[in-house]
């Protein structure tokens, strides 16, 4: 019981630093980093999850521990949303370029291709 708490422990450590790592790029708004991260932390979250299905841990988890577990999965739920509003903030940004393409588009057979025509008309310079 005691390696096991023990082993727990060290990977709720582990957790809470790569969580912090993850808050920090987050802020950054650095998303490939953090897909990576998110590698990094399932194994981590797999054990600790199996650990816990463990009735004998589980029942004999110290209270400070089961606080850290606790406030990991609530920093999980907030950058769950965190997200959730950088998608949706991207899929506006995404819809606005869509917008603008369209436009461009319906108006540029008004104005002809860019770049098709020389600036000075059919005078070109050789030699």
């Amino acid at each position: 019981m005691a390696s096991t708490t023990a082993e727990l422990t060290r990977l709720v450590g582990a957790l809470e630093a790569l969580s912090l790592e993850e808050h920090v790029l987050l802020q950054q708004r650095n998303f490939g980093e953090v897909m990576a991260l998110h590698e990094r932390q399932m194994p981590l979250v797999t054990r600790i999850s199996e650990l816990l299905t463990l009735s004998s841990v589980r029942t004999k988890l110290e209270p400070a521990l089961r606080e850290r577990v606790r406030r990991i999965i609530l920093g999980m739920g907030d950058k769950a949303e965190f997200l959730d509003k950088a998608m949706a903030d991207a899929r506006v940004a995404i819809a606005g370029l869509d917008d603008a393409n369209r436009r461009i588009k319906a108006i540029q057979p008004a104005y002809g291709r860019l770049g098709s025509r020389s600036p000075f008309g059919s005078f070109s310079a050789e030699g």
